[in-house]
């Protein structure tokens, strides 16, 4: 059987920083804390050994991206933008070693404008 270990991390919406206190998660509850951004860990690390987070921004082949879940996908992809277009493939393995977290949405929004 595969142990996958679920991580999360917390933004606080009010007070503009992580939150570091407990996260509880209730069966057949919406994975809901008011006022709190949650965001999962994609299981994958980074060219640097740094855990890539959805809402990191990273540097992926020389352009900057947002890691994001999408929902029709049931996946991680990394996004990014470029002549007004947006461009999307599936984060794995290969793309995550490629990459380099440098941010995140919420503490470094400037950096995908």
């Amino acid at each position: 059987m595969d142990h996958r270990i679920l991580k999360f991390r917390v933004w606080d919406d009010k007070y503009h920083c992580w939150d570091n206190t407990s996260l509880f998660l209730y069966p057949n509850t919406p994975l809901l804390k008011q006022g709190r951004t949650i965001q999962q860990f994609t299981g994958l690390i980074d060219s640097n050994g740094k855990e890539v987070y959805e809402g990191d921004i990273v540097r992926y082949r020389d352009k900057l991206a947002e890691i994001k879940y999408e929902t029709d996908r049931g996946s991680f992809i990394i996004e990014w933008k470029w002549d007004k277009n947006q461009h999307s493939h599936d984060l794995t393995c290969d793309s995550a070693m490629e990459c380099r977290v440098i941010g995140n949405i919420f503490e470094n929004p400037e950096l995908l404008k």
